[in-house]
């Protein structure tokens, strides 16, 4: 479930005895990944920040920008600096223990329509934007110097490209705030970034991608 507490700015414009507004929102949610995303990370939760021009035709644009956070990578990117053991030895003949998991980023333009004005609504809308999605890989005591500075690019399969999210939201207006419950899937076409994938000791795999990210 994803909750947006927002709260309302100073901005408050009165256009013919009717009143738009402007505010800030920040949002929590969760969820989970599919399409050809489903192949390299699992679940996730993320957080977001924006501003939405409410018209009093109950119409509102907003722009936004978001990030997303998992513990769930499928792919063993490290495979090839790994012993037969499986360990991943250092410099120092000790084992190292790199954090692995999932970053997204993401920002937006949305347009969207309050179906129902009173104090509780529904509201249907479109959102387009860009999305950046990576394997982030963290050498906690740094003594790994096949990850060090630019090698590190070689393993993380960063992959951007354009998406569009319909998304469906529950509205409840209380004075100087509004609580929403929003349900929204983005739909990214992407494509990998890096040149070569150290992974696999081959060039990276530019085939266009269908990363899909429902999130409630």
């Amino acid at each position: 479930m994803r909750l947006i507490l927002i709260f309302f700015s100073s901005f408050v414009i009165i256009i013919a005895h009717t009143q738009d507004r402007l505010y800030g929102f920040v949002d929590l949610g969760l969820g989970t990944s599919a399409g050809d995303l489903a192949h390299r990370f699992g679940n996730f939760y993320g957080v977001g920040f924006g501003f939405e021009y409410e018209h009093a035709l109950n119409y509102a644009f907003r722009i936004s920008g978001s990030a997303d956070f998992g513990k769930t990578v499928k792919e063993d990117v490290l495979r090839n600096i790994r012993s037969p053991q499986s360990d991943i030895i250092t410099g120092d003949y000790s084992i190292s223990y790199p954090n692995v998991e999932m970053r997204a980023y993401a920002l937006a333009f949305g347009i969207s329509k309050r179906l129902k004005k009173n104090n509780f609504g529904i509201a249907a809308g479109i959102d387009l934007g860009y999305l950046w999605h990576k394997i982030d890989i963290t050498d906690v005591n740094s003594t790994l110097p096949q990850l060090y500075g630019p090698y590190r690019e070689g393993y993380d399969h960063l992959t951007a490209g354009p998406f569009i999210s319909p998304d469906l939201a529950l509205k409840y207006d209380k004075s100087k705030f509004q609580l929403v419950l929003t349900f929204e899937s983005k739909f990214a076409f992407t494509k990998s970034q890096r040149d070569f994938d150290f992974s696999s000791l081959s060039k990276s795999d530019k085939a266009l991608r269908l990363d899909i990210m429902p999130k409630v």
